[in-house]
């Protein structure tokens, strides 16, 4: 089953320790949080790590078999997993198999984006709807897009708008070909969530964790 967690970035506030807090990350994570210059950035880099930890927990799972795949993704011993972050959120998908995920916040839809990335046929489907419901469809567009190429591995090397999405089915299709993986989207408090993966079996709700 693919698992899907939730953490509030705001609970790093709770953190008097910063030191001892990157202790508890993983070395690469620890050296890109150290890299990292913009405040906001290393906040996000934190947090995601100690969700991570968390996930790992939860399943048993030893958070020094952490490593990077042959694709380049990250991975651990008997599990595969996906992080992603937007406004005070991060998330984390785990599954047994292939498994990406990705939230935004919604807000205002950039058209100029959607003209840039989005096919055709995915930019009549958010024309097709009214005022703020534009904005959703874009959101929905844009997680499905991005939760399916953090699936493969490929993240943003490939084009937008090289596959097609089906918000109305949530299905992709690829060169002319229904891919065979699986999406489930979440809602939660104003933000737009899409996992994709390989299992056929998705956790109903979305689980909250405490980063302390």
């Amino acid at each position: 089953m693919m698992h899907l967690y939730l953490a509030d970035i705001e609970d790093l506030e709770k953190i008097n320790d910063i030191e001892g807090a990157l202790k508890l990350l993983t070395e690469e994570r620890r050296r890109k949080y150290l890299k990292l210059r913009n405040e906001k950035a290393r906040r996000e880099c934190l947090a995601a790590g100690l969700l991570l930890r968390k996930v790992l927990e939860i399943h048993g799972v030893d958070l020094k078999t952490v490593h990077t795949n042959d694709d380049g993704k990250p991975e651990a011993e008997g599990i595969c997993f996906n992080l992603s972050h937007s406004g005070n959120v991060v998330i984390c998908a785990a599954s047994k198999d292939n498994v990406g995920c990705d939230i935004e916040k919604i807000g205002s839809a950039p058209k100029r984006v959607a003209e840039r990335f989005f096919c055709e046929d995915e930019i009549d489907w958010i024309e097709s709807f009214a005022n703020e419901d534009k904005n959703r469809e874009f959101f929905r567009i844009w997680t499905m897009k991005e939760s399916y190429l953090k699936m493969t591995g490929e993240g943003l090397r490939t084009a937008l708008n090289s596959f097609r999405v089906f918000p109305d089915i949530l299905k992709i299709s690829r060169e002319g070909n229904m891919q065979p993986c699986l999406m489930k989207e979440y809602k939660y408090s104003g933000y737009q969530i899409t996992v994709c993966a390989m299992e056929e079996e998705f956790a109903e709700q979305i689980m909250r964790v405490a980063l302390l």
